[in-house]
């Protein structure tokens, strides 16, 4: 995305007093990033974990989550978790984006 996207958003977030939609490849972004760490935290929940398992899928969700945070609206508790790349419980995403993307509109994605 370039940098007349982030503007458009920028200024469609301003118009709507904060609470504009966000384009639906951010917020894939953002759920695949919840998705990861979702795993992260199942696979740290068994008995003995494989460690290195563990910190891939953790980078990998944090990747994601740092490539969705130019787009989203400076000094909000979301981008600055994200930036931060900590490990978040279900009910912290849930607060900060809603419920996760339902099935359907990943579907249109699909070729």
């Amino acid at each position: 995305m370039d940098d007349g996207l982030r503007e458009a958003i920028a200024l469609a977030d301003t118009v709507a007093g904060g609470e504009a939609k966000r384009p639906l490849v951010i917020e894939l972004m953002i759920d695949q990033a919840r998705q990861l760490q979702g795993l992260v935290r199942q696979m740290r929940a068994q008995p003995q974990p494989d460690e290195r398992m563990v910190r891939k899928w953790l980078k990998l969700a944090n990747k994601f989550g740092r490539s969705a945070v130019p787009y989203l609206r400076p000094g909000g508790e979301l981008r600055r978790r994200l930036e931060s790349g900590e490990l978040m419980e279900e009910e912290e995403w849930e607060r900060l984006c809603g419920p996760p993307l339902p099935p359907a509109e990943l579907r249109l994605l699909r070729p």
